[in-house]
């Protein structure tokens, strides 16, 4: 099995902390946020490590829709699954 690099994004701690607690002993890697900008920002910069993004579609200051908008604009090449 290949090993993921997955992003989760998520305004509720336990939320973001639970998906890495499963992810991680099965080798993956999880990066945790709870901002859509602080996301935004580092995929700017370079997406290509990363497999993955599991995202809430309610975060305060952007709703999900919104999010995948500035992810369609920037064209980043990420797998939403």
């Amino acid at each position: 099995m290949s090993h993921l690099n997955i992003i989760i994004l998520n305004d509720v701690s336990s939320n973001r902390i639970l998906p890495g607690l499963l992810l991680r002993p099965l080798g993956h890697q999880v990066h945790e946020f709870e901002d859509f900008s602080k996301v935004l920002d580092l995929l700017k910069i370079d997406a290509s490590p990363y497999t993955h993004l599991l995202s809430d579609i309610s975060i305060p200051m952007m709703n999900g829709t919104d999010f995948c908008a500035s992810l369609k604009k920037i064209r980043l090449m990420i797998t939403f699954e």
